[in-house]
Order: C-alpha cells, then sequence, then structure tokens
C-alpha cells in the first residue's frame, strides 16, 4: 500500500480580479517530489478578515482548478488570503499572499 505524502505550497498565488465584494485568485499547481510531497488534488481557498484570529474556508469541497472566486467579501474590507493543496495524504502547508486584500 503506498502512502500519499500532502501537497507543497502551490506557486505564484496572484489575484486576478476583484470588485466591492468578490476577489478572483489564480495559482499554479506545487512541484511534486518523490517521497517529500504528492501531486495535488485539490484546492481550499481561505480568508479572514483583518481583525479577526480565525479563517474561514470558502470552499467545501476542494476545487479542481488552479483559480477560485471569493465571492460575499464586504466592501472595503481588508482580507488576508491563503490557499491549500490537498491530497489523499492530507493538506499542504498553506501559501498566503503576500500582502493584504482590499475589497473594492
Amino acid at each position: 500500500m503506498l502512502s500519499t505524502e500532502p501537497p507543497g505550497k502551490v506557486l505564484d498565488l496572484r489575484v486576478t480580479d476583484s470588485t466591492y465584494t468578490t476577489l478572483s485568485l489564480s495559482w499554479t499547481k506545487p512541484k511534486e517530489e518523490k517521497g517529500v510531497q504528492d501531486e495535488a488534488k485539490g484546492y481550499f481557498v481561505d480568508i479572514r478578515p483583518a481583525e479577526s484570529t480565525e479563517w474561514d474556508r470558502c470552499n467545501t469541497n476542494h476545487v479542481i482548478m488552479s483559480s477560485f472566486t471569493v465571492k460575499g467579501m464586504k466592501s472595503m474590507a481588508m482580507y488576508w488570503v491563503r490557499v491549500i493543496a490537498a491530497n489523499d495524504g492530507g493538506e499542504g502547508e498553506p501559501q498566503d499572499l503576500d500582502n493584504y486584500v482590499l475589497a473594492m
């Protein structure tokens, strides 16, 4: 029975579009390394309002595409955003956006 290692961090995470209430993200699939990190099967997107310490998961089921649009953000609010790759071995380490995002 082969054990699966969780995937690595996604690469090149960036904002592709934003409105007052939505944020579109894209990223590149993590690299695979035998015995270290296996292929990502999907992704979770988490956001956290700047004044909060709790991350909110945006998608209950992982997305397979390497892009996602966060909806329902508060206009002019600041958010931290991260993407987590996942597979049968679990979730990889989160990749955070370098800067917070302002919904506008």
